[in-house]
C-alpha cells in the first residue's frame, strides 16, 4: 500500500526512490517488532526512540525539497507508544516527525526566497498588493504575495500563528481548525477552502505548520501532512499544500512596519485548467490580505489607536 501511495516510479515500473524504500522497510520492521517495543522500558525505550528520530531526519534530508515526495506519512514510521525522554519534556516520535517535516519545509522556503529573478507579475493592485509567480523544477508553480503592514512583525506574527485558531473570526476566505499543537512552534491544521466565484469546488487541506524567528524576522512555513485526527472526508476532495510560508520582516526604514511576504505552492487535485488555478490561487492570496487588512483595522479601532496608526498596505 505504501508503494502505491508513495513517490514516483521508474520508467521500468519499479520504485527507484530510496526515500520510498526506506519508509516501507521501517514500517515492516516496526510491525514485526511492535509487541517487543511496547514491552521495552528505561534506556532501551529511549534508545529506540532516538533511533527513530535519526531515521526521520535522514528521510527528510534525502527528500531534497521535492514537495510531491515530502514524507507525508513519516509520522507513522515508528509507533506512537515509543517515547523519547529528555529532561522534563517528552516528545513522541510521531510529534518529532511533524516538527522535522516543518523544519525541512522552512529550509526549502528559505531557498526559494533567495531566488530574486524570474518572477512574473500575476496581479498588482492599486492598494499595493503584489502577486507574482515562478515555476520551479520539482516544485511547480510558486506564488508570492507581498505587501507592507503598518504594525510590528511580532504583533503580526501573533495573529498569524499564535492566534491561528481565531482566524475564522476575520478570514472569510477559508475555515481553519487547529487539530494539534506540538510544543510552542509547531501545529497541525485542517483548512477548508472554497475558491472565489466557485470556479473550483470545495477542498480541504491538512498541513503541518512550523514557526521560527531569526533575529527580528518571523517565518511560518507549512506543508501537507497526514493526521489520524482528520482522515480524508467522503465527498470532499483533499488538496495538498506543497509549501506555504509567511515571512514577516521589519522594514529597514521603519521598524514599526512589516514587510509581509507569502509563498504558496499547492496542488488542488482534479482536472482543472492552469489559467483557472492561477487565477484562483492569486485571488485567494489577495482576499486573505484584504481580510487581514480589515481585521487589523478593526483591532486598531478597538485599541483606539490614532488614525495614522491604522494598518494599510503600500507598494513594495
Amino acid at each position: 500500500d505504501l508503494f502505491r501511495r508513495g513517490g514516483p516510479a521508474s520508467s521500468s515500473g519499479g520504485c527507484c526512490c530510496p526515500t520510498i524504500m526506506l519508509p516501507a522497510t521501517i514500517k515492516l520492521c516496526c510491525g514485526i517488532s511492535h509487541k517487543h517495543l511496547r514491552q521495552m522500558t528505561g534506556l532501551k525505550r529511549t534508545a529506540v526512540a532516538a533511533l527513530g528520530h535519526n531515521m526521520t531526519k535522514h528521510m527528510l534530508r534525502e527528500s531534497h525539497c521535492l514537495f510531491p515526495n515530502i514524507v507525508h506519512h513519516n509520522q507513522k514510521i515508528v509507533q506512537k507508544e515509543i517515547v523519547e525522554e529528555r529532561d522534563d519534556y517528552h516528545d513522541s516520535c510521531v510529534d518529532l516527525a511533524y516538527v522535522k517535516q516543518g523544519e525541512a519545509t522552512l529550509h526549502c522556503a528559505m531557498g526559494i526566497l533567495q531566488q530574486l529573478d524570474g518572477w512574473e507579475v500575476e496581479v498588482h493592485q492599486e492598494n499595493g498588493i503584489l502577486v507574482q509567480s515562478k515555476f520551479l523544477p520539482n516544485v511547480g508553480k510558486v506564488f508570492r504575495a507581498e505587501a507592507v503592514v503598518d504594525f510590528p512583525a511580532d504583533w503580526v506574527h501573533s495573529h498569524l500563528f499564535d492566534k491561528m485558531h481565531e482566524m475564522n473570526d476575520w478570514n472569510h476566505a477559508s475555515h481553519i481548525e487547529v487539530l494539534q499543537r506540538i510544543g510552542k512552534d509547531t501545529l497541525i491544521t485542517r483548512e477548508t477552502v472554497q475558491s472565489p466565484g466557485n470556479l473550483i469546488g470545495q477542498r480541504d487541506f491538512v498541513s503541518v505548520h512550523h514557526s521560527k524567528r531569526w533575529g527580528s524576522s518571523f517565518y511560518v512555513a507549512g506543508t501537507a501532512t497526514s493526521s489520524d485526527l482528520m482522515p480524508p472526508q467522503k465527498g470532499l476532495i483533499r488538496g495538498e499544500t506543497g509549501l506555504t510560508c509567511f515571512v514577516l520582516k521589519p522594514l529597514e526604514s521603519d521598524k514599526k512596519k512589516t514587510k509581509f511576504t507569502w509563498l504558496l505552492s499547492t496542488d488542488l487535485k482534479g482536472w482543472i485548467p492552469k489559467s483557472i488555478v492561477s487565477h484562483s490561487i492569486s485571488q485567494v492570496q489577495i482576499n486573505f490580505i484584504n481580510h487581514l487588512h480589515q481585521h487589523f483595522a478593526n483591532v486598531a479601532a478597538q485599541l483606539k489607536l490614532p488614525h495614522e496608526a491604522f494598518l494599510h498596505f503600500t507598494a513594495v
